[in-house]
């Protein structure tokens, strides 16, 4: 790729959608595994507030990030 066929507007665009797959896919993974950890400890109860309670999940993410 020659200089003259750079277009850094592509290039910029391109980098921020791989990094908001990125960060979608770390996101549903760690989102997963705090259910799973929730399944295995008979909170289905916190699961279902979780997700319809965003406030509530957030706060469960960041307990759940701390232990």
């Amino acid at each position: 790729m020659s200089i003259y066929e750079y277009d850094q507007e592509k290039h910029l665009r391109q980098e921020r959608e791989a990094s908001w797959e990125k960060g979608k896919e770390e996101g549903m993974k760690l989102l997963n595994d705090l259910y799973s950890f929730l399944a295995k400890e008979g909170r289905t109860n916190d699961i279902l507030r979780a997700v319809q309670d965003s406030e509530y999940r957030d706060k469960m993410l960041r307990d759940f990030l701390e232990e």
